[in-house]
């Protein structure tokens, strides 16, 4: 209501109809972000260690959204790589290393999310566990290995970005085929109905085109001379006004002698 009295539209739905591969490029960029943050909160923890259990649950949450996203990029992206069938060689290397990083850099994730999880519901179910001396050492070698997690993290997201902008891999966002590609498909169609017709029948469709050409070749010289006729009465008509008039004048030449 605001927004209307303002002045202002509302944006317009997104499509309903996205198929499972084309949810990859939607999703993908929401587990990058919430993983490579979860790493900051748990430095924040270590800097603030009055608030470090707000700061670690905060970064167990991150780890675990970031890790079901990864999950869910992993499977649309291996349905998107199904549907790509030309291209050339190097893209194609570039695509299979970048399905090793993805499920690679997803598994990793699952590892560190777990054991972080594991450790900070220790330190908030035992005390002992809880103290500076032994939290700090082991918050330090989860921050380490979420770092290296990241670093795994950034190059697969470098080779999804080669893909798209090098090599101009696309996502298909709509079942319904683009107007380009429905006319593809309908000359492939054609194409092939045309091959697998029996020779004589593509000798009479053959013969059929050339009588066609023919008779649109032959009916232009008749369109013209068509067109041309209405000019031609005119001729005739002016000559008997003439006749007429010259007849006229000896009349009256011959009354006024």
């Amino acid at each position: 209501m605001f927004a209307v009295n303002l002045g202002l539209s509302l944006p317009p739905l997104p499509p309903t109809d996205i198929p499972w591969p084309g949810m990859h490029v939607l999703v993908v960029h929401f587990p990058i972000a919430l993983l490579l943050v979860a790493p900051v909160f748990v430095l924040l923890g270590l800097i603030f260690a009055p608030r470090w259990q707000g700061f670690a649950i905060s970064a167990v949450l991150l780890l675990a959204m970031g890790t079901a996203g990864a999950f869910l990029a992993t499977t649309t992206g291996l349905a998107a790589r199904d549907i790509v069938e030309e291209g050339p060689d190097e893209m194609f290397d570039v695509m299979e290393e970048h399905e090793e990083y993805a499920l690679l850099t997803r598994n990793i994730y699952l590892g560190v999310t777990i054991a972080y999880a594991v450790f900070v519901l220790l330190t908030l179910t035992f005390p002992s566990i809880g103290k500076a001396v032994v939290r700090i050492p082991i918050s330090l070698v989860f921050l380490v290995a979420m770092v290296a997690a990241g670093l795994y993290l950034a190059h697969t997201a470098h080779l999804g970005g080669t893909l798209v902008h090098q090599y101009g891999v696309k996502a298909k966002l709509s079942e319904k085929p683009q107007p380009a590609e429905a006319n593809k498909q309908r000359a492939e169609t054609e194409t092939k109905d045309h091959s697998s017709q029996p020779a004589s029948q593509q000798e009479e469709s053959a013969k059929s085109h050339k009588d066609v050409k023919e008779q649109n070749e032959s009916s232009k010289p008749q369109t013209q001379a068509q067109s041309e006729q209405p000019d031609q009465p005119t001729q005739p008509a002016q000559a008997s006004a003439k006749e007429e008039s010259s007849s006229q004048q000896a009349e009256s030449e011959q009354g006024e002698q």
